[in-house]
């Protein structure tokens, strides 16, 4: 009887801590609600000193309208984001300053709101549909997620032109953080920006909860102020809007 009680001692503690610990996580997924903060810029910089700052805009609901660069070329556009009647993403243009798109996302969602298709149009006209032959290149992505509502799986089969599907996969700890292959990236404990908008999350295919590096400095709410970073060729970058990387940045924030 003595040895029945010290089990379901035990089996309880430990139900306790792990149910925290479920908790403590859940808080932090995008099927929660975000932090008070939003990001308000981030000035991009580079080991040769030069820089470039990208401006965040939001509508009247708090969702983003727009992320504009001071440096903009290819690889690296604008980002544009237009919604429905009832505020769900529909469209994302990654756009250029003269009237062209890099790509234009047509987004497809589910019941919950999540973003299952994506059909990507590459190189067109921003003031032409995509269809019929507004683009050089086009490519369908199906997505699937977890219970915590992070792409897991992404099938994407080229149209134009034709080529077999491919399947790209996402692996995520029991810290929360995307396990990057033939990478090393060592998290901090704070919180990662993107996890401030599900939009930044969905942009980069990372929905990590931490920073794969430790920044200069924080703010009172755990979220980076600046990083300075020098990477291995062992360790992963940290990746933000199309080309651009956090290793060498400084963010503000503002209140939503």
């Amino acid at each position: 009887m003595i040895r029945f009680n010290a089990y379901s001692l035990t089996l309880g503690l430990f139900s306790i801590i792990l149910l925290s610990s479920c908790q403590k996580l859940m808080d932090f997924f995008p099927t929660q609600s975000p932090a008070g903060y939003r990001i308000k810029s981030i000035t991009y910089g580079t080991n040769s000193g030069g820089t470039s700052t990208a401006t965040f805009y939001y509508n009247k609901w708090n969702n983003p309208d727009s992320v504009i660069f001071t440096n903009v070329g290819t690889g690296q556009p604008n980002f544009l984001f237009f919604y429905n009647k009832k505020k769900e993403i529909r469209e994302i243009k990654e756009s250029y300053r003269n009237g062209n798109y890099e790509m234009w996302h047509r987004l497809g969602l589910n019941n919950k709101g999540q973003i299952i298709v994506d059909t990507i149009y590459v190189f067109g006209n921003l003031n032409e549909d995509p269809e019929p032959a507004n683009f050089y290149y086009k490519r369908i992505e199906r997505l699937e997620y977890d219970s915590y509502g992070r792409i897991i799986k992404i099938t994407s089969e080229s149209v134009v032109p034709v080529y077999p599907s491919s399947t790209n996969t996402f692996t995520y700890g029991t810290d929360g953080n995307l396990i990057v292959p033939f990478s090393m990236p060592v998290y901090d404990n704070y919180r990662n920006p993107m996890t401030l908008h599900p939009l930044w999350q969905f942009i980069e295919k990372n929905y990590s909860l931490n920073n794969p590096m430790a920044a200069v400095s924080y703010n009172s709410y755990r979220l980076p102020l600046q990083f300075n970073f020098v990477f291995t060729s062992s360790e992963g970058r940290f990746p933000f809007f199309s080309g651009r990387n956090l290793d060498k940045a400084f963010i503000s924030y503002e209140m939503k």
